[in-house]
């Protein structure tokens, strides 16, 4: 027998289907993981699901105090937040404009509040 007879390797056909069912698999979830990504850069709405609606009390300098809805999880902390727009879009937002803030869940316990903006846009159709 010669040295090239000892080197081949004999693949069985039930390793095959397994081998391709395993390469199928990762595709799929590559497909998935670039699918999620792309969805993700391009949405709408910022990647954080944490938010609340308020309305606006003061504008100075990149930030905005606002005073949280009644009925808003976040005001069993307190009843006013500080919010840092200066990194965000201007969304035309004046004194009074109500507002849904989205942030990335953590709530800095001082008064007033203050959260992380991820992003922020006006309430449309309020009918207060």
């Amino acid at each position: 027998m010669s040295s090239t007879d000892d080197a081949q390797v004999v693949v069985k056909p039930k390793s095959r289907i397994l081998w391709w069912l395993l390469a199928g698999l990762v595709t799929l979830g590559l497909a998935a993981l670039v699918l999620a990504l792309f969805l993700g850069r391009w949405s709408d709405q910022p990647a954080s699901s944490e938010h609340f609606v308020g309305q606006i009390l003061e504008i100075h300098n990149g930030t905005v105090l606002i005073e949280p809805a009644a009925n808003d999880p976040i005001r069993s902390s307190g009843d006013r937040v500080i919010v840092g727009t200066a990194n965000m879009p201007n969304i035309g937002a004046i004194v009074g404009s109500p507002v849904v803030i989205y942030f990335d869940g953590r709530v800095m316990e001082s008064y007033p509040l203050q959260v992380h903006a991820t992003g922020w846009e006006l309430v449309v159709g309020n009918s207060d």
